[in-house]
């Protein structure tokens, strides 16, 4: 399944780059858990956090008005999760984002056949469920051409 195959491919990617990534603040280090969402999965246990969740929202097929050939756009939405007490979470929480950002914009092309459609799109929640904070990447990636 294509959609499934974009997604299990973000996954891989984000978890080869954070292999070395850190978080700036000096607290505790822990590693960033990468999780696709394919289920009703409840993601509340504070020993899960800091997490990226990867969800596909939607698969939409493009006219061939709209573009120069008609085409299957996926849109993916990362979930970005700090769990924390302190000031230095919703620090940790943008550095996080701001590195996932970072990567996809350099790496485009996924998988050498799923391509990110621009803009990404950066959403933070005004109030925050304390002692969780949280952060959101809407992304597009082309999944094939129809002819």
């Amino acid at each position: 399944m294509t959609p499934l195959n974009l997604i299990q491919s973000l996954k891989e990617m984000i978890l080869q780059d954070l292999s070395t990534f850190r978080l700036q603040s000096e607290r505790e280090s822990k590693k960033i858990g990468v999780y696709l969402h394919l289920a009703n999965e409840n993601f509340t246990h504070e020993d899960l956090y800091p997490l990226i969740l990867i969800s596909l929202l939607q698969v939409k097929d493009l006219p061939l008005e709209s573009t120069r050939s008609a085409m299957s756009i996926a849109e993916v939405e990362f979930t970005i999760g700090v769990f924390g007490e302190d000031s230095e979470t919703y620090v940790d929480l943008l550095n996080i984002c701001e590195h996932l950002r970072q990567k996809l914009l350099r790496d485009q092309l996924i998988a050498n056949k799923f391509r990110l459609q621009l803009p990404i799109q950066t959403e933070m929640l005004a109030d925050q469920p304390y002692p969780y904070q949280f952060a959101y990447l809407k992304t597009q990636y082309s999944i094939g051409r129809r002819f």
